[in-house]
């Protein structure tokens, strides 16, 4: 059971990493796309 307690936390934090780091690619994207339109 003590196994499950901490994988259940470590779960969730890569989870909520991975959603945080999804949507600052999307915002560095846009950036990108604003700054140099002609390249993609």
């Amino acid at each position: 059971m003590s196994n499950l307690l901490l994988l259940v936390p470590a779960v969730v934090l890569l989870f909520t990493s991975l959603f945080f780091g999804l949507s600052y690619v999307r915002e560095r994207r846009k950036m990108k796309m604003r700054f140099n339109k002609f390249r993609r």
